[in-house]
């Protein structure tokens, strides 16, 4: 048995990395967070399944990987095999926040998988056939979710009074005015708030997300608005109207693509510094794995002046449409409490996942 020191973290995640598993930086030093508060680290575990649970609940995005991650851990901390594998070791500068505990900022130290700031997005293929897609996909969310007026009315008795309607009624009365009509305007439209999280956890889904981008150029920017997030956020509204080169250098300045991932403080810059593009009539899209490295109080805080804010939140999540998926990281644990629904990515790619999810969660799919 191996005792829980910093080099030997860095060895199993090395090992993981070497058996497929797609680690950030962030998820590194969730599991050794957990670790720590589980008063775990520099010593034996003597639980070895809270261990093994810390450990897979930070390390493992997809639940098709548990049982390799089962093997794996039993041969290196339960038996103490050691797998010798070349990895190359990258210095980073670390910039460490007073409160940041001594160990987390020696693990960073030791061993960083990636640069963290200004990575550069993947070229995603482009096909015209999935702008329309996209366009029938949000059509058909609008119609399941309409929050705003539309131009057409419809009779309702606490509406305002109709004399159009009411003197066409008066036509079969020769003119006289029997009965005045109210209406309100039908709801047929829908405002959207996407936000879409960049950070390096999400590298498996690059390739869609720059999709999803590019299918949202045409769309009348009066009916949605994009913003990109990791460690901070960004609005990209009108920027998808620029050539693709000239947003990829957009994303690329930001230094937020392929970065680490603060939702918490990301989503309230979202409620708070950009509340304008914000309605009470909006529905929030976030679409993120939620693995995240800032501050769960802040994210609570924020999704808590969302729900009060806006008319529908939906969280899609890359791994939500796999077998034996639940929200088990702390984030998502959070999530449940104020989002409308958990759902897969793939509502906005595939028209039949979405017409599924619409018949089965009448609740959320309802103006």
């Amino acid at each position: 048995m191996k005792r829980v020191t910093l080099d030997n973290l860095v060895g199993f995640v090395r090992i993981l990395r070497e058996s497929g598993f797609r680690l950030g930086l962030s998820e590194d030093i969730d599991a050794l967070k957990g670790v720590i508060a589980a008063g775990m680290f520099d010593e034996l575990p003597q639980d070895m399944d809270l261990f093994k649970e810390i450990l897979r609940i930070s390390l493992v995005k997809d639940p098709e990987q548990y049982g390799v991650f089962d093997k794996l851990f039993e041969s290196y901390w339960v038996y103490g095999e050691e797998q010798e594998k070349i990895v190359r070791r990258v210095e980073v500068r670390v910039y460490s926040e007073g409160d940041t505990p001594e160990p987390v900022a020696r693990f960073i130290s030791i061993y960083s998988p990636l640069d963290v700031r200004g990575r550069v997005p993947r070229e995603a293929r482009a096909d015209p056939r999935e702008r329309i897609t996209m366009r029938r996909i949000f059509k058909l969310i609008r119609r399941a979710i309409p929050t705003e007026p539309g131009v057409r009315r419809r009779i309702s008795h606490k509406g305002e009074l109709d004399f159009p309607k009411s003197y066409r009624d008066a036509l079969s009365t020769l003119g006289d005015l029997v009965k005045l009509r109210r209406s309100v305007r039908k709801r047929v439209r829908t405002h959207f708030v996407i936000a879409i999280d960049v950070s390096g956890s999400m590298e498996d889904s690059w390739e869609s997300i720059l999709r999803l981008i590019r299918s949202l150029r045409g769309f009348s920017t009066n009916r949605y608005e994009v913003f990109l997030f990791s460690t901070d956020i960004l609005r990209i509204t009108n920027a998808i109207a620029y050539s693709d080169e000239m947003l990829k250098q957009l994303i690329i300045k930001s230094g937020l693509w392929g970065s680490g991932t603060k939702i918490g403080e990301s989503l309230y810059r979202l409620i708070t510094d950009y509340r304008g593009y914000v309605r009470d009539t909006s529905v929030v899209i976030i679409i993120s794995d939620g693995w995240d490295l800032g501050d769960l109080g802040l994210l609570e805080k924020s999704l808590a002046l969302m729900r009060r804010t806006v008319r529908k939140i939906l969280w899609l999540s890359p791994h939500a449409g796999k077998s034996g998926f639940s929200p088990e990281t702390a984030c998502l644990r959070i999530a449940t409490r104020y989002v409308d629904a958990i759902l897969p990515l793939e509502i906005l790619y595939d028209m039949a996942v979405l017409r599924k999810h619409i018949r089965t969660n009448r609740r959320v799919f309802s103006g």
